[in-house]
């Protein structure tokens, strides 16, 4: 986001929710620069111009440029912005999360990554300071939790606390590309080294979702682990199947 050519970040926006707390608006083009609109439902964020700073493309590598540019020149960065200010286009925009990181559920439905990120962060702090949001291929989507300090992950009252915000969430949520049903935390120390972080400190949804691809599957196994809040009644429709 911040490496890319022509975009340029702005204060950090106050009460918008992000790792470490908060997220930055996205200053309005400079002169000589443009930003273009490609995507659908989010906000996909492209620049060019005739500045020396913005690169026409690959050296020699005509098959990276298209990859990496659009027909007219845009360059694709793959981030989603949405306007700051709806009525007040000149407020700019607001950082919404990479497009790359958005998935489909079984059902065929979207699931906007990087906004319901910031919905659920907004609601789950303090306990929690990021989330991982999983779901790919799934019949519902399921949340892996950082907590806020170690010693929460092993608190009853915490823990508690997380599944009343979480009904609530889930109640008051529109369709099943909001509605978040199990949830674990996720007690590993993540490292830049890993890719877990990047060097800026933001959390890496996919590299933390396949290196942890066993405890997502614990997740969604029919029989959750004990460390594992529920909201979904299928498990507990097959406790009682069995019983």
């Amino acid at each position: 986001m911040g490496g890319a050519p022509g975009l340029d970040r702005g204060r950090p926006d106050h009460g918008a929710r992000a790792f470490g707390g908060r997220v930055s608006r996205v200053r309005r083009p400079a002169a000589a620069r443009r930003h273009a609109e490609t995507h659908t439902d989010a906000r996909q964020i492209g620049t060019a111009g005739s500045k020396p700073c913005v690169t026409p493309g690959y050296w020699r590598r005509d098959d990276l440029t298209s990859d990496a540019f659009d027909e007219d020149g845009f360059l694709r960065t793959g981030d989603a912005l949405q306007w700051a200010d709806a009525g007040n286009r000149q407020r700019g925009f607001r950082y919404d999360g990479r497009i790359a990181e958005d998935f489909k559920l079984a059902t065929g439905t979207w699931v906007r990554v990087g906004s319901l990120r910031a919905h659920l962060l907004q609601h789950l702090m303090p306990e929690l300071r990021d989330v991982v949001i999983a779901g790919e291929n799934r019949d519902y989507i399921a949340v892996l939790g950082i907590p806020s300090s170690p010693e929460i992950v092993h608190d009853d009252t915490v823990r508690a606390r997380l599944h009343g915000k979480l009904t609530a969430l889930a109640a008051e949520a529109s369709g099943s590309a909001q509605r978040v049903l199990r949830f674990a935390f996720l007690t590993e120390k993540l490292s830049i080294d890993t890719g877990e972080l990047t060097d800026k400190g933001v959390v890496s949804q996919r590299n933390i979702l396949r290196r942890h691809a066993a405890l997502i599957e614990k997740l969604y196994a029919d029989s959750p682990a004990d460390n594992v809040i529920c909201l979904d009644r299928a498990s507990e429709e097959r406790a009682d199947i069995s019983a």
